[in-house]
């Protein structure tokens, strides 16, 4: 079984070496997982 793990921002960045303003972009061209107000149904 796959297991996930929500993370800040911050790690997001540590954990890739993306900046903000990339990760905001790959997710609104689709090309990377949204944040959780989008998971929330």
């Amino acid at each position: 079984m796959t297991s996930y793990q929500l993370l800040r921002l911050r790690q997001v960045e540590q954990k890739t070496g993306l900046k903000r303003s990339q990760i905001y972009l790959y997710m609104k061209e689709g090309a990377f997982p949204g944040n959780a107000a989008n998971l929330l149904i």
